[in-house]
């Protein structure tokens, strides 16, 4: 900035218009303002300048040249007021750097074109958000501290038959109803005071049928102050029917697995008293599972764990697990069933008889994956059918005893009876001889 007279004689500088031109202010004060201006701008200064300020008071953005320190020239946009400066009239003129000017508007345009980005981005964001909102399965709107609506998405609107104009600004008791908005109004205090709301409520639906929502009041406070809240309602009438549909799905199970827990207890019983015990094989991992009545007839405790077929070689007499392993090996290759009799050995040393019988297990390839059976303990059966075997052998034995014992006697009293026969016919032949 520099102050000029009406004659353009120098009564004060800027420090910045002194470092830009290089000059000390003693000698600039009482000098002409031309020194300051290379020879060209000297003659535009007194030529076009000067008879401007004089005639109009004032000047606006002329472009000069003017020296700069080290000999230099700088560009500079000149501005001048007329005016009085301590009660004497002058001029003062402002010095504004041309590279700092265009640096400046540069700014300025810089500032422009990210202030309407941003509102772009905002209004973007904006309209974002009302999709946002809009496409929300459920209402949503936000009610000031008055209960008067600022924001309402299109499912809230339509849920209560508004037009987006009218909706805005509306108070919530001419939206809800009357009984609605009694109904809702201890959870509306709740939120104004501070504290979420969070409520289930039977309503009618604008189709007439009724609906099941879920209902979330959260307040927005501002500063400390509470200044209205957000209302999100769900519509869970789908929940609801899928927790009735659950429930009743709950105690059809129960029925069933009762059921099914007296058909276990029936099998158990009915195995106990037929001493039958069932089994099943999954070849792969060797997972063998067995029915309590299978451990109690081969005296294995459930607590130890299933033996592995591997393992169960240890409760067979090694010829029956021998014919065992065969009639499995084949089983799984050809897919027949099988049964036969096994001697076993308890781990207490105590042996009996068992029929053993399996099927194979396919997938739904058809590939045997396993076998499944059943093990009767038949010692009783086997014992009497020793005993019986034993018995007829004691009788075939004797009936051989008898036979022996018949032909001897009957050779022995063969003999007399053919001596009596020899005399007869000597006695006869004598008596024929005689007549």
């Amino acid at each position: 900035m520099l102050i000029t007279d009406g004659n353009g004689r120098i009564s004060f500088a800027h420090t910045a218009l002194l470092a830009l031109t290089g000059q000390s202010l003693q000698s600039c004060l009482t000098a002409q303002m031309d020194v300051l201006f290379p020879a060209a701008s000297q003659i535009f200064l007194q030529t076009h300048v000067w008879p401007s300020v004089l005639r109009d008071g004032c000047l606006n953005e002329v472009y000069l040249q003017i020296n700069a320190a080290q000999g230099k020239r700088a560009p500079v946009l000149l501005n001048c007021r007329a005016g009085q400066i301590n009660g004497v009239p002058g001029f003062v003129w402002t010095f504004f750097g041309a590279r700092q000017r265009q640096e400046f508007e540069a700014a300025l345009v810089d500032a422009r074109r990210r202030a309407e980005e941003s509102l772009r981005l905002q209004s973007e964001s904006e309209r974002f958000s009302r999709s946002v909102a809009d496409s929300i399965p459920g209402l949503v709107a936000f009610w000031d501290r008055n209960l008067r609506c600022r924001f309402a998405n299109k499912a809230y609107i339509e849920w209560f038959g508004k037009d987006p104009v009218s909706m805005l600004g509306s108070h919530m008791r001419e939206v809800l109803g009357e009984a609605l908005f009694a109904a809702n109004q201890p959870y509306i205090l709740g939120a104004l005071a501070g504290q979420a709301q969070v409520f289930e409520r039977t309503i009618i639906k604008p189709g007439g049928e009724s609906g099941h929502t879920l209902a979330n009041y959260v307040p927005q406070v501002t500063d400390g102050q509470v200044v209205g809240f957000l209302v999100l309602v769900s519509d869970i009438t789908t929940l609801k029917q899928a927790e009735a549909a659950l429930r009743d799905e709950m105690a059809e199970r129960e029925r069933v697995h009762g059921q099914l827990r007296l058909s276990n207890a029936a099998l158990k019983e009915a195995q106990r008293l037929g001493c039958i015990g069932s089994w099943s094989w999954q070849v792969q991992g060797d997972v063998v599972t067995w029915s309590d009545e299978l451990f109690r007839l081969m005296g294995c405790a459930p607590e130890r764990g299933t033996p592995s077929f591997t393992e169960q070689a240890q409760l067979y007499q090694p010829e029956s697990y021998a014919r065992l392993q065969a009639v499995v090996e084949r089983a799984l290759v050809s897919g027949e069933p099988y049964g036969l009799e096994l001697e076993f050995v308890r781990p207490d040393g105590q042996t009996g008889w068992v029929y053993a019988s399996g099927e194979c297990l396919r997938n739904a390839q058809g590939q045997a994956v396993g076998l499944q059976g059943t093990v009767q303990d038949i010692t009783a059966r086997h014992l009497t059918d020793q005993r019986l075997a034993a018995k007829s052998l004691e009788l075939r034995r004797s009936n051989e005893e008898l036979e022996r014992f018949a032909y001897v006697a009957s050779h022995d009293l063969q003999e007399p009876l053919r001596m009596v026969t020899s005399y007869g016919q000597l006695l006869t032949r004598r008596h024929l001889a005689r007549s």
